[in-house]
């Protein structure tokens, strides 16, 4: 259901009544206007903040804050598994500012978690973009692509992200 949102819900073929779906769609915003609470809760169970996480992001009133507090736990301050979860559901929403948080943070978390957000980057092609203009804007975040990750870029399939790392890598073994 979090894939497919709240308007999802309300246009999908369930077999109910349409009291019962606006029950379920209320039952399914309520559950994500909990989920933001305990997110936003460093104090809050880790397993809990992990769960939470996996709620968050799929009601399109809510993206864009939901895109924050997602952006909030991928720091070195946040635990490692919740951080680790907000990657991968930032991953799976579509859309600019979810890269630009990605590229944002994957310098700032350490090498695990900064190798998890490159991943992701590199799953979509604007986003590849995305990432080898920072790379072009501050070198130091070049470190960020193990040889394996600069080989996929220079053989990337998208004429122009493969020039950009072709430029960017020249000369490195």
């Amino acid at each position: 259901i979090r894939d497919i949102g709240v308007t999802g819900v309300q246009t999908c073929a369930l077999p109910i009544s349409a009291d019962q779906r606006e029950r379920l769609v209320a039952a399914l915003a309520d559950t994500a206007a909990a989920a933001r609470e305990t997110l936003a809760r460093p104090d809050a169970d880790e397993a809990a903040r992990v769960a939470a996480v996996g709620l968050v992001g799929w009601q399109e009133e809510h993206v864009s804050a939901d895109l924050e507090r997602l952006a909030d736990v991928v720091a070195p301050t946040a635990p490692p598994a919740v951080a680790a979860a907000a990657i991968d559901r930032l991953a799976r929403i579509a859309g600019p500012r979810a890269g630009a948080i990605l590229v944002e943070r994957c310098g700032a978390v350490g090498p695990a978690l900064g190798s998890q957000a490159v991943g992701a980057l590199l799953a979509r092609d604007e986003w590849s973009r995305l990432l080898l203009d920072h790379v072009v804007a501050d070198p130091r975040l070049g470190g960020l692509l193990d040889a394996a990750r600069r080989q996929q870029l220079l053989r990337h399939r998208v004429p122009e992200i493969r020039q950009t790392a072709e430029k960017l890598f020249s000369g490195m073994a």
